[in-house]
């Protein structure tokens, strides 16, 4: 039934539902390499690839341009470039997730995303003690 709807909730459901990869391929195959800001399903497909099976170069470079632009996008790809390229971009990650750490919607997917970096996120710890020390808290 979700396969009649072509809407991007139904795709992520049927990914969700039946764990087929080609949910995911057919979806982003049909968009550019350079999603916009409105594909918001396209970081989440992005990201159970890469928990998956992997990503395609292709995938990659969409992965890789919505890491480029800064906000939603950006954050909600770094946790799948840390699961594709692990140390490799490190460095990379950890100039852009620390300035999203005190916007109330950003900062808890931000957090989620330095432990999964685990020791590699350490050269923010001081960064992360004046965050916890602050008088602002994420949710």
């Amino acid at each position: 039934m979700l396969r009649q709807y072509p809407t991007q909730g139904a795709t992520l459901a049927l990914l969700k539902v039946t764990s087929d990869r080609a949910v995911a391929d057919q979806y982003l195959a049909g968009r550019p390499e350079q999603p916009g800001r409105r594909d918001g399903i396209a970081p989440a497909l992005l990201t159970w690839l890469a928990e998956h099976d992997g990503l395609t170069a292709r995938q990659y470079k969409q992965l890789r341009s919505l890491f480029q632009a800064p906000g939603f996008g950006q954050l909600t790809s770094a946790g799948a470039l840390w699961l594709h390229d692990g140390p490799a971009v490190a460095a990379e990650l950890l100039e852009v997730l620390p300035d999203y750490l005190s916007d109330d919607l950003y900062g808890r997917k931000a957090l989620r995303v330095l432990a999964a970096m685990g020791s590699h996120a350490r050269p923010i710890l001081d960064r992360l003690d004046r965050f916890v020390a602050s008088r602002h808290r994420a949710g």
